[in-house]
């Protein structure tokens, strides 16, 4: 389940990563996942959001060794 005070604020894409900019409750832990069909969720990353709410995640791709035609993130209160 995905937390209601979680949001994703920005995407920024490249030609080889993308980079999401998240708020979160402060210090809170959470897991940063990635879908490319809204079906199967991926876990990138866990970690706490820092004491000002706000933090970026770069993704690179390397799991999927390219970038994928369309990506869709979440927080995930762990």
């Amino acid at each position: 389940m995905t937390n209601a005070y979680v949001t994703v604020q920005t995407v920024m894409v490249s030609s080889t990563n993308a980079t999401v900019v998240f708020t979160g409750v402060p210090t809170f832990a959470y897991e940063v996942q990635r879908s490319t069909n809204l079906l199967s969720w991926s876990t990138l990353l866990i970690t706490n959001t820092p004491p000002g709410g706000v933090f970026d995640f770069v993704d690179n791709f390397s799991d999927l060794g390219a970038p994928p035609s369309q990506a869709y993130y979440r927080l995930k209160q762990d």
